[in-house]
């Protein structure tokens, strides 16, 4: 009995672990690895929610995505803070993890899903309202004017998401098993549940 609840301990150890890794990488892609400029932030913050998802499901992912955007701001505070975006972050999270948990992450259909949807919700749509909520008071004649300019960056993302997720799934996810922290049963998903 004990052995057991010891194996379980050592389990959510390594799962908060795991999680504290990928909202540093999370903070970091986002925070130093990025262009910003005063209508959109160009940059790779997505990888961390790619990886969280391949490894822990939608809603620990959800749970990384959102307390990266709070510790990355709290941490290195750039403008005022919108708590959309703290939800757009969540949402991405969700997204990664519903459409590219486990073996999912190598089948075509999931992954372009994947990349379409979060940025068309989530990085276009609702980043773009949350952009007009702060800059514009709430002014949605503003809409189109702040989506018009955001979507050559969102044509660019979308790509870079549907190139990074079959890159990091045969060379981080196929190759590194973080026992205790992944879902049991992720990796040998019958072919007919991926699809």
């Amino acid at each position: 009995m004990q052995n057991s609840e010891n194996k379980r301990q050592v389990s959510r150890v390594r799962e908060i672990v795991f999680m504290g890794i990928m909202i540093a990488l999370d903070v970091l892609a986002v925070r130093f690895l990025s262009v910003e400029t005063p209508v959109m932030r160009v940059g790779l913050g997505f990888l961390a929610n790619i990886i969280a998802g391949m490894y822990l499901g939608p809603a620990r992912a959800g749970i990384v995505g959102l307390l990266a955007d709070l510790v990355g701001f709290f941490m290195f505070p750039k403008g005022t803070f919108f708590p959309g975006f703290t939800i757009s972050a969540a949402v991405n999270g969700i997204l990664a993890g519903y459409f590219l948990e486990g073996r999912k992450s190598a089948n075509f259909k999931w992954f372009v899903s994947y990349a379409i949807l979060s940025t068309l919700l989530v990085d276009t749509l609702m980043n773009t309202i949350w952009l007009v909520m702060m800059h514009h008071n709430g002014d949605m004649s503003f809409f189109w004017t702040r989506l018009s300019i955001r979507i050559p960056n969102q044509v660019v993302v979308t790509a870079l998401k549907i190139i990074m997720v079959p890159l990091l799934y045969n060379t981080v996810f196929k190759r590194l098993r973080a026992v205790g922290v992944e879902r049991p049963g992720i990796r040998e998903s019958s072919a007919k549940s991926i699809n």
